[in-house]
């Protein structure tokens, strides 16, 4: 058999049938062939190359998979003053080198699918709530829209050829996102009603996520003497803006 055949068999086994239905119907179909010696080695020598590849193809998955875990393990040292508390950041650089020491290789081509998974996850799992909370085709573009703008928002924060993090904007996209949408979307979202009290916890919790951002950046002071000196101002400034 060269396919599976209910009530018949799998694919390799050799069976009986009549020789009507062999004839008229399994080997013009192309689900067999005739059991000679020569189909016979044929088959078990197609058989044994698909299971060769197979076994590669396995061994290939799980080497990549072992990479993958190491990358999940990677220990990165960071510095820490008298006190035992941390102070610098964690760059990029920091992250390359470490992975480069594990012996871990990833592609930008790899990189950039796994963005892109992580763009679909997002977006349907926002999708799924969305169908279940909407009333109406209004609410339902109004979320969709604000969903895919918080994806957008959240990539070109520091990927592109300008990234507003480095612009400054970072306070304002935190407190937008993590305030005012955040909280006061989930809030219509579930009440489908706009209430000017949620504005105030909205602006609240913004700025709890703001100041967060700013403590970061306080922390990445000492490694950005090699950014543009606009990026220091900004990350400065946006501290006594916040204070």
């Amino acid at each position: 058999l060269l396919d599976k055949i209910v009530h018949l068999g799998q694919v390799g086994d050799q069976v009986n049938v009549k020789s009507g239905f062999a004839r008229n119907f399994l080997i013009p179909q192309g689900k067999a062939v005739m059991a000679t010696k020569a189909n016979i080695e044929h088959f078990e020598a197609r058989r044994a190359e698909l299971e060769a590849t197979a076994a590669a193809n396995l061994a290939a998955a799980q080497a990549r998979a072992a990479e993958v875990t190491a990358l999940g393990s990677v220990t990165i040292a960071s510095k820490a003053g008298d006190e035992g508390r941390l102070f610098g950041a964690i760059t990029t650089r920091d992250v390359a080198e470490a992975v480069t020491a594990a012996g871990v290789k990833i592609s930008a081509k790899e990189l950039k699918w796994g963005l892109i998974l992580m763009v679909m996850a997002s977006f349907l799992s926002g999708s799924f709530l969305i169908g279940i909370a909407y009333e109406n085709l209004s609410d339902l573009f109004a979320f969709a829209g604000l969903g895919i703008l918080a994806i957008v928002a959240a990539i070109t924060y520091t990927v592109g050829v300008k990234p507003y993090g480095y612009m400054g904007l970072g306070d304002i996209s935190v407190l937008v996102f993590f305030g005012l949408l955040g909280v006061g979307g989930t809030y219509y979202l579930q009440t489908h009603s706009i209430d000017s009290h949620i504005i105030l916890p909205a602006i609240g919790s913004g700025l709890l996520a703001s100041a967060v951002l700013n403590i970061n950046n306080l922390r990445e002071l000492p490694t950005v003497a090699a950014v543009p000196s606009a990026t220091k101002r900004f990350f400065i400034c946006s501290f006594f803006i916040q204070i």
